[in-house]
């Protein structure tokens, strides 16, 4: 759902307001496409189960969301300050994506308990 939008909304702003702002747009979709496949990384090293018991690492979770804020952080920083993207496209795209992740649902379906 997230490349599906950011990459909808690049060709949009493509149309109506050129490249350099898809192009910036697209770069804060996938800011948000990496931090999400890092802490979905994360997340399953701190939900593995041992033994048929599921446990939860809280340790390697907090890890797990540090490292997505600071690698997104960073790369939002890189975007602004050294590629000289569009500020406002770069922003709309990273809020399209961290939508589609709402939209979706999360990293996987929840499970009702009974």
């Amino acid at each position: 759902m997230q490349i599906a939008l950011t990459l909808v909304l690049g060709a949009l702003i493509y149309l109506i307001q050129g490249p350099a702002n898809a192009v910036a747009l697209i770069y804060g979709g996938v800011v948000v496409i990496i931090g999400t496949g890092l802490h979905a990384w994360r997340l399953k090293l701190a939900t593995q189960t041992t033994d048929n018991i599921p446990t939860i690492k809280p340790g390697v979770l907090m890890q797990g969301i540090l490292l997505k804020l600071m690698v997104m952080g960073g790369l939002l920083a890189v975007g602004l300050a050294k590629l000289k993207l569009a500020p406002l496209a770069l922003l709309l795209g990273f809020i399209a994506a961290n939508s589609g992740y709402v939209f979706a649902g999360g990293y996987a379906k929840r499970r009702r308990h009974r």
